[in-house]
């Protein structure tokens, strides 16, 4: 991968990144929801992309499916409930690469390891480098990628509803711009 950016640590720019789940909902559609407080940082090594370094923390209380039309607060209900992440016994997730396998010029293989309500499970991330931009006009130095995988929500203790209903395999959609640390 050739790139101008220089190496260093990277941390994600949370108001110019998201980490986006979808599940697929009675079979019809695309059910979508998010999480809005998160932090990653990334040992970024251009010239040495299988020796690179990413860690991601999750808010499970910053959950957000914007489900409207009940009586009860839906994202409480995610965050907390024994159904689903249960947020007050386990406040956050996290991914923790383990190594990084470059697939062409601008794409990767990201394996490391998943943890949500205390299970951790082996996931893999297909990534793509988006760019990067020397100085934008705050005189920062970002880099942007992008990156999706999917996860079996049962093998992390989530089997609310599995089945017909709600299936077993959530998506995971991921954008960010990440900013050098200086």
């Amino acid at each position: 991968m050739t790139d101008i950016s220089p190496p260093g640590r990277y941390r994600a720019d949370i108001n110019h990144s998201s980490l986006i789940w979808r599940i697929k909902h009675f079979g019809l559609s695309w059910y979508t929801g998010r999480f809005t407080r998160f932090e990653s940082t990334l040992d970024f090594k251009p010239d040495a992309i299988e020796t690179m370094k990413l860690d991601v923390s999750v808010d499970i209380a910053s959950v957000r499916g914007e489900y409207q039309g009940t009586d009860k607060d839906w994202d409480d209900e995610l965050a907390n409930s024994a159904n689903f992440f249960q947020g007050k016994t386990y406040p956050k997730a996290s991914f923790t690469s383990a190594r990084i396998e470059k697939k062409g010029d601008a794409m990767a293989k990201v394996h490391g390891d998943l943890t949500i309500k205390g299970i951790t499970r082996p996931l893999t991330l297909d990534a793509i480098y988006n760019g990067s931009m020397l100085e934008d006009p705050f005189k920062r130095t970002l880099i942007g990628f992008s990156a999706t995988g999917t996860i079996t929500r049962s093998q992390f203790g989530l089997t609310y509803f599995l089945g017909p209903l709600l299936p077993d395999e959530v998506q995971l959609i991921i954008e960010t711009e990440m900013v050098l640390e200086r």
